[in-house]
Order: C-alpha cells, then structure tokens, then sequence
C-alpha cells in the first residue's frame, strides 16, 4: 500500500476503486455470511459505484453498471512532531467487498454482470458477458483497501484561508475477470463455468485530492469536479490490465479463450469511476442500532443511499 503527498502523485474503481490485499493467519466470518470479521474498531457501511472502462484492444468503452458495495470503514488520527508544519493526519481505512447478484456462489466478491460487446480477429462479433472476481483468502473475499488521507496544518500556509487539506488516493490492486456467457457471431457457445483470465489482472486507480478552501472543487458531489474525499466519494481514473484467458471451453468442449484474448486482453485499458458518499445506511432490524453492509444480492444503491449520494453515470465517450 502506497500513498503519496498530493504534489507527487500523478494520475480508478473501485471504481469503482491504495487496494491491497486481506492480510490475515486465517480469516473468521464475522457477522455477515460471506464476509470476514473485519479488523480494527470501524463500522459497516455501503457506498455507491458507476463508471466505464475501454478494452484498447477492441476499441470499445464499456458501462460498468450503477452498484453498491459493502464497506467497512475505520477513522485514525496520526498526531506529527512540533517540527513537522502538519499538526495532524486524519486516516479513513475503508476496506470495500463487491455485493454478489441474488444467486451467486458467494454473497460477497462478485460484481454484478457486464456486457462486452466487440469484434475478434478484425471481423467476428462477439458479445460477452463479465464479471469481475476479488481474490479469495480463507474461503472469503480479500478486501479491496484504500485510505484517504486529510493533513491539518499549524499554520494556514500561504494562499490559503483553511488548515485542512485532502490528499490523492492511490489505489492498487488485482482483479479476475470472468465470462459466464459468450456468443460469437451470434451463437451462444454454452461456456463454461470457469472461463476467466488465467491470473488477476492489475488495477490501478488516483483519485484527486483538494484543498478546503478551493472555490472550484464541489465538496458535497467531488465527482462533479473530479476530484475524491474521505467520505463524500468523488472521481477515480486509472487503467486495468486483462490477462491473457483460460479454461474457456464450450458444450462441445471446444477451447475459445484464444478468441477472447484476442478480442480484450491486453494492458493499461483505461478506466474512470464514479464514487458516492460510504454514508449509504443499512439500518439494521432491532434491537441492534449499529448499521450493517449491504445484503447479499443488494446490488442497487437505490434501496440504501440518499438519491444525493448516488453519482451520476460516466457517458460513454
């Protein structure tokens, strides 16, 4: 995991989307079937998530579909020396799962479905229908982490009315892309039910911070502006590679992860993603008063979020 000073980073997910893996000696499920028990003192929560991402290969920019994921999220202050111009760092850890169709294998680590649709080999339409895997550890979804990071200064520095800034996020991680349906000019090929990339794929994602005092930025909607905040979400850019794929046979046992390579894998495809605000409550039933994830299945954001947290699509270009 890494994260840089605003003036070194230089530009998703998670976007949907630093991601780092789960790091545990063996995980336990917490209390939501699916998924671990999370570490640190934090909170469940959701979050919206909207974008679009271009496969080079095949010319051809792709919706990702409007969805909500669970997120656990935990809140540090990390205090500097007198010699250090920062008093402080505030640290949001958001650890984000993928909430699973109604029907999936898992409840959690599966993003809903994507269509694809393209050419292979200069001349074939094709039209597949993706979806993207977190790495699994000890039976559960390994978290996609980030931190968003806000510096409280001593002194205001010069051209500048407030103390507070918010850093760039760096996020980074590795996805699987799996197809459950391919058609090839027009034939359903009846594939099978491991036709994925042979490994995960690397995302990588910036999103921009921003000043407190910046009259340009929109605070309350970041997206707007393209930029991104602790909790209020905002715009996230990046590329992801697609590995090469495998196990793709179809009914008559024909192998077609050649055609699919062909037609999508490749890297640095880019990639941008809309982030709403990881205030999205789950109010759970009494007597509990804490809040939960997302449940399985619970894939619209619509059934959890405020409309003014929920981002707007990203067109395609």
């Amino acid at each position: 995991m890494r994260h840089r000073r605003t003036r070194r980073v230089l530009g998703l997910s998670a976007a949907v989307l630093v991601l780092g893996g789960y790091a545990s000696g063996s995980a336990a499920e917490g209390p939501y079937p699916g998924l671990p028990q999370p570490p640190g003192q934090g909170g469940w929560t959701g979050a919206p998530q909207t974008g679009t991402t271009q496969t080079l290969r095949a010319r051809q920019w792709v919706q990702v579909p409007m969805q909500s994921v669970a997120v656990f999220a935990v809140v540090t202050n990390r205090n500097h020396p007198p010699s250090d111009p920062r008093s402080s760092t505030s640290v949001v850890t958001n650890s984000v799962y993928f909430v699973a169709p109604a029907g999936s294998e898992h409840n959690y680590g599966m993003s809903p479905l994507s269509t694809v649709r393209t050419v292979a080999f200069g001349a074939i339409p094709v039209e597949a229908t993706v979806q993207l895997l977190q790495r699994r550890k000890d039976g559960f979804p390994a978290p996609i982490v980030f931190e968003s990071l806000m510096d409280k200064y001593r002194i205001v520095p010069p051209g500048h009315v407030t103390d507070t800034q918010a850093l760039d996020t760096v996020i980074e991680d590795r996805l699987t892309v799996r197809v459950t349906r391919l058609a090839v000019d027009g034939v359903d090929l009846a594939l099978s039910q491991q036709c994925q990339t042979a490994e995960p794929g690397k995302l990588s994602l910036v999103g921009k911070g921003y000043w407190f005092d910046d009259p340009t930025v929109d605070q309350q909607h970041p997206w707007n502006t393209g930029h991104f905040g602790a909790s209020a979400g905002g715009f996230l850019k990046g590329t992801v590679d697609i590995p090469p794929f495998a196990g793709c046979l179809t009914a008559s046992g024909e192998d077609v992860s050649r055609v699919l390579t062909s037609a999508v894998s490749g890297p640095d495809n880019p990639v941008q993603l809309n982030v709403g605000s990881i205030n999205c409550q789950v109010r759970l039933p009494p007597p509990s008063t804490n809040n939960g994830p997302p449940r399985p299945g619970q894939t619209s954001p619509e059934a959890i979020c405020a409309p003014e947290a929920i981002p707007p699509l990203i067109p395609i270009p």
